[in-house]
C-alpha cells in the first residue's frame, strides 16, 4: 500500500459510512468494495504530496455541503471537488493574491495535464513539475503518466518498442537520465531553500 493510500483509505471510507451505496451496488458487496477501490484511485492521483489529511478533511466538507442526495459520491463529483480545492488554493496563494491579472502558464499546464493533453517536458520534469506538484496544481500520478507517455514517444521516434531496459535506445535513455537529472536537481533547489527559510526563522 502506497503511503497515500495508507493516510487516504481509512478517513474516507470512515466518511462513506455517513451515506449509502447507489442503489445498483446495494445488493452486491463485490460491486461496492470495486467503487471503493476506484475512489482511492482517484484520491491517491488528485491529493497533494504535503499535509493530505487537512486537504482530506476539505475535500470531503466541501463533499458533503455539495452532495444533493445521501449516496455515495460519483467518481465525477470528488474529480470536480478536488479541482474546485486546487482552484481556491490557488486564488488564496501570496502570488495571485499579489494582485492584477496575469498570464500563470503553471496553471494552463496544470489543466492539460489534468487532461491528460500534450505539455512541453519542462512541465514534466524539473523546476516547473515541481512547482506543479508543491502548488498542488497536478498530483504525482498524473505527471508520472505524462512522463511515461513522453518517453513511449520517444522510443517510437527512433523505432524501438518502449521499454526501460538495454532495448531502449541509447538516444531515448541519455535524454531520460538528462530529464532525471533536472528534476533531481530543483529538488534539491526546493529543499535547499525551505531549509534556508527555516534557519532564518
Amino acid at each position: 500500500m502506497s503511503s497515500k493510500l495508507s493516510i487516504i483509505t481509512e478517513p474516507w471510507e470512515t466518511w462513506l459510512e455517513r451515506y449509502v451505496p447507489p442503489n445498483g451496488l446495494r445488493a452486491n458487496a463485490e460491486a461496492q468494495q470495486q467503487e471503493v477501490d476506484a475512489q482511492l484511485r482517484l484520491l491517491v492521483r488528485q491529493s497533494p504530496n504535503e499535509n493530505i489529511p487537512n486537504w482530506l478533511e476539505r475535500l470531503t466538507d466541501r463533499l458533503s455541503v455539495s452532495m444533493s442526495t445521501r449516496a455515495w459520491p460519483t467518481l465525477k463529483e470528488i474529480e470536480t471537488a478536488c479541482t474546485e480545492l486546487r482552484r481556491l488554493d490557488y486564488e488564496a496563494s501570496p502570488d495571485r493574491r499579489q494582485g492584477g491579472w496575469h498570464v500563470d502558464p503553471l496553471m494552463i499546464a496544470a489543466r492539460r495535464i489534468r487532461s491528460g493533453g500534450p505539455v512541453a517536458v519542462s512541465f514534466l520534469w524539473g523546476r516547473n513539475a515541481q512547482e506543479l506538484l508543491r502548488r498542488g496544481l497536478v498530483s504525482q500520478g498524473q505527471i508520472d503518466d505524462l512522463r511515461d507517455a513522453a518517453v513511449r514517444a520517444r522510443c517510437a521516434a527512433y523505432g524501438s518498442p518502449y521499454a526501460r531496459s538495454d532495448r531502449m535506445p541509447e538516444a531515448v535513455a541519455d535524454w531520460l537520465r538528462e530529464m532525471e537529472w533536472a528534476d533531481q536537481l530543483a529538488s534539491t533547489v526546493e529543499q535547499a531553500k525551505a531549509s534556508g527559510l527555516q534557519e532564518r526563522r
